[in-house]
Order: C-alpha cells, then structure tokens, then sequence
C-alpha cells in the first residue's frame, strides 16, 4: 500500500516536472524565436548603418571635390581678373602715353598754324593795302574826314563781338542781322548766273560757308572730258561757261571749277571766276572773324575791309574788277595771290589756283 502511495506521488512528481519541461520548452521556443527576430533586427540595422556610412562617405567625397572644385574657379577667377586688370593698365598707360603725345602734337600744329595765319595776315594785309590803291571809293573813305553809315557800323560791331566770342557756326553767322543783309545785297545777287546757269546758288554758299570749292586753270583735257560728258546740260551747251551759259573763246583763258572733291570738273569762263573768287575772298574774311584772327585790329579797319570785299563783289558782278583787266601773266599771280588768301584760314579746304 505504501508503495502504492509513492508510486502516485512519484508520478504526480514526474506529471508536474513534464508539465514544467513543457513549459520551458515553450518559453525556450519563444526565446528562440525573439532571439532570431532581434537577430534579423540587428542584422537590418547593421545593414541601415553600413548604407548610411556609405552614403556619408559618398556625400563628404562630393563635398571635397566640391570644394576643391570652388578653389580652383575661385583661383582661376582671381588669376583672370589680375591679368585683365594688368592689361587693362597697360592699355590705360598706353594710352595716356598716345594722348599727352597726341596733346604735344597738337600744341605744335598749334603753333605752327599759329604762326602761318600770322604770317599769312601780314600778306593780306600788304594785298589789302595795295588793292585798295586801285578803289579810289573806298580810299576816300580812309581819308580824313570820311565817315561810315553808324548802323551799319554798329551792326558789324555786333556781328564781329557776336561771331569771336560765341564761336558760331558758319550756319548760325549765316542767319546774324548782318550777313542777311550782305546775302541778299551782294552775295545772292553775284551769284545769280542767269537761267542757263548749272550752278545752284544756295548750294554755292553752303559750300563757300564750308570752303571746300576748288577753282582752278582749266586744261584742254578738262574741257574735252566735260564736252564728252553724258551730262543733258553738257550735250546741250557743249564749249559753254557753266556758269552764266556763255559761249567760251579760249579754253586758255577758262578755269575749271568744282564745289567739293567729288563733283566733276565744270568749266567757268574768266568773269565768272571772278564772281566766285569774290564771295570766297568774303568768306574768307568772315571766317576768319569767326576764328578771331582780327582781335589785333580796330571795327573800323575791319568794316573798311567788309566795304572793299562786297565793293569787289560788287565790280566782279559788273564784271569791271580790276583783275579781269590784267594780261594772262597778270592773271596767274593774282591767281596765287587768292590762294595765299584762303590759306590764311585755320578750317580752310578751299584751293584755288
């Protein structure tokens, strides 16, 4: 019976031990399988990790060769920017040499050209002088005792105060109280060829006011290249002055004319040069009022040279100036005589021969 009895207990005793075993067993399994889920965990991180420390090396070698990249634009940037500015002050040093060597220049061409209308004023003076022999009417004015109209004096005093101190240009002298009245009284009307004239009288004066016209001897060959022309004007007046229509005798005797380089040849027979030669050496003697070669010289001086200048206007348009009266040698050196005239002028374009 006694063994009986402990065989229940030992069997109780084994049912609990089983029931216990089976209870670990489970919480073993358990264990296991929250070990290889922590395990499966833990490897993902590691993973996570090693990808996140790839890509922050990835991303610091970016960054430097990013840097490295900066460093060397900004080196490269500073390096052309010194070598644009080194050249830059070469070219500045260059230049402000090219500039005080042009100033020197200029200051010389001064000088000299000071020098030649100095030299030049003298001649027009001795010429002025020794053509005003010839104008019994203007050197009764001269002498004592003659006097001038006082608004015309007074209007000249004006337009010479006006024209030396302003600098106007010829187009604005053009428009003065004065040179209207010297246009339309003189000028204008020694200008005006007739109706067979080729020669536009506004554009003469524009051109006179520049002093790019060019007078001069006329060859044969000129008058042969002119009759040759296609010109209608030309066909129709072959052998005829330009100017006034005129039949010309001697090409000898003519001259050739032209109002700037580019214009061709136009034959002028010896009258009408003088007309031309006459509002030029006018010209002359405004822009040299403009230029302020005359300071050194009194009102009434220079309106005595104005009367003689439009008193020769006026003789050449009645065709009895003195200079149509001289003999072909005669002729050639009053000839060159007006040229010296027109080099007298600072601006001075005008050539003629």
């Amino acid at each position: 019976m006694s063994n009986c009895n402990n065989c229940e207990s030992s069997l109780k005793l084994v049912d609990s031990l089983q029931q216990e075993l089976k209870l670990k067993n489970q919480q073993l399994e358990r264990l296991t399988l929250d070990l290889q889920a922590l395990n499966q965990k833990y490897v993902a991180e590691i993973e996570r990790v090693g990808n996140i420390q790839h890509e922050k090396d990835l991303v610091e070698h970016e960054l430097e060769d990013l840097s490295r990249k900066l460093f060397e634009e900004a080196n490269e940037m500073v390096a052309v920017e010194k070598r644009a500015r080194y050249q830059l002050e070469n070219e500045l040093k260059l230049t402000q040499e090219h500039l005080i060597a042009e100033k020197t220049q200029l200051h010389e061409l001064r000088l000299r050209l000071l020098s030649t209308d100095r030299h030049h004023s003298v001649i027009h003076n001795k010429k002025r002088k020794s053509k005003a022999k010839s104008m019994p009417a203007l050197a009764a004015k001269k002498q004592p005792g003659g006097s001038f109209d006082d608004v015309q004096l007074d209007l000249f005093r004006e337009f010479v105060e006006t024209s030396s101190t302003k600098q106007l240009t010829m187009k604005k002298i053009n428009q003065t109280d004065f040179m209207k009245h010297c246009l339309s009284e003189d000028i204008e009307p020694c200008l005006r060829f007739g109706s067979q004239s080729k020669l536009s009288t506004k554009k003469m004066i524009e051109s006179f006011s520049r002093q790019t016209c060019f007078i001069e001897i006329a060859s044969d060959a000129a008058a042969v290249v002119q009759q040759q022309s296609t010109n209608i004007w030309n066909k129709k007046n072959k052998g005829c002055c330009s100017a006034c229509g005129r039949s010309t005798v001697s090409t000898a005797n003519n001259y050739q004319f032209r109002l700037d380089e580019n214009d061709h040849w136009l034959l002028i027979d010896k009258y009408c040069r003088d007309r031309i030669v006459a509002v030029c050496d006018f010209f002359v003697f405004i822009r040299n009022i403009q230029l302020g070669l005359y300071s050194d010289r009194s009102i009434q001086d220079l309106y005595s040279e104005n009367i003689r200048l439009r008193l020769q206007i006026f003789y050449s348009r009645m065709g009895a100036n003195n200079n149509s009266n001289n003999n072909k040698n005669e002729s050639v050196v009053n000839e060159d005589d007006d040229d010296e005239e027109y080099i007298s002028d600072n601006n001075n374009n005008s050539l003629i021969k």
